[in-house]
């Protein structure tokens, strides 16, 4: 991602996009090659451990809150601005964050896509025990772990600095000079000698 600002006001754009597209896509495919009517099975991938096999989700990322209905969307869609939010006020311009939000936001409106459009979201991998999911809910995953991951390596945030207090400005001796008046007198006294 380049740091040059077009190239930043572009790139989380065009990710958002194409991880809500690609989402999409992937949703509408396996609904006509799988979904109800179709005919077909599941589609083995890794023999049993991973397959393709059409699953309706009224809850949250893996299944969770299901039957939760409008107010789960509601709140989808809330947290869905606040990542918004989130990447056009951007706290830094860490390229590793911008992505993994951009990810992250991809992914929550593609969710959301379904759930305005069918009232629940499609899934589709499913791999053994795990619950099934998406294509959004895997970048979902991962944008996390970008930004959790680009955070860590960054480190604390440096303290918030303040401003002198007007008292203090223009005198030439801080708080941590351990100079004083008086003591300035006897050094220059005890030198004439």
């Amino acid at each position: 991602m380049t740091d040059s600002p077009t190239g930043r006001g572009l790139a989380v754009p065009a990710i958002v996009m194409s991880v809500a597209a690609i989402d999409q896509v992937t949703k509408v495919l396996v609904t006509r090659s799988l979904g109800p009517g179709s005919g077909r099975d599941d589609v083995p991938l890794l023999g049993d451990l991973v397959t393709l096999a059409y699953t309706r989700n009224t809850g949250i990322a893996f299944g969770f809150l299901a039957g939760a209905g409008a107010v789960l969307t509601i709140g989808v869609l809330a947290l869905t601005v606040a990542v918004a939010i989130f990447a056009w006020r951007g706290r830094s311009g860490m390229t590793g964050e911008r992505i993994g939000v951009a990810l992250v936001l991809g992914g929550a409106i593609g969710n959301l896509i379904d759930r305005a459009r069918l009232g629940y979201v499609v899934d589709f991998v499913s791999a053994g025990a795990w619950p099934a999911f998406n294509v959004a809910d895997a970048a979902i995953t991962t944008g996390v772990v970008v930004v959790a991951s680009t955070l860590l390596r960054a480190g604390p945030a440096p303290p918030a600095t303040l401003p002198m207090p007007p008292s203090s400005r223009g005198r030439g001796r801080g708080r941590d000079d351990h100079s004083s008046p008086a003591r300035d007198r006897a050094t220059s006294v005890g030198n004439h000698g």
